[in-house]
């Protein structure tokens, strides 16, 4: 029964001991987060960075994001808008000058013609 007590103790103690070492370990890792938190801007100088605080700040963060994807969607939508309407525009013009330039050309063939039946002897 000693030895089953001692045993048991020493159960407990490998136990504590184990928590123990998790618990520093814990801890070097939320000190670790607080230092790195310290150390970003977002923090207000003297002011530890609390939890909520921290949220708060992702939150705003996320919702900045959501608001410049938007705006980004917008623009491109715009931008798309804006490139096609001058293409077509730029087609429009092209087809005039095209038109123009064949008006001339039936024009110019016209008055070569009538130059031509107008000069020859009857």
């Amino acid at each position: 029964m000693i030895l089953s007590l001692t045993e048991s103790l020493q159960s407990c103690k490998d136990e504590i001991a184990s928590c123990q070492s998790e618990l520093e370990s814990a801890k070097a890792e939320i000190d670790k987060w607080n230092s790195a938190f310290k150390k970003e801007s977002f923090v207000p100088a003297r002011k530890s960075p609390e939890p909520e605080f921290v949220i708060d700040y992702i939150q705003t963060l996320r919702s900045s994001e959501k608001s410049l994807k938007e705006e980004v969607g917008i623009w491109l939508i715009s931008s798309v808008f804006f490139t096609s309407f001058f293409i077509q525009l730029e087609i429009a013009q092209m087809k005039k000058k095209v038109l123009i330039s064949s008006l001339y050309n039936v024009h110019t063939y016209s008055m070569m013609f009538v130059i031509f039946f107008t000069k020859r002897p009857l």
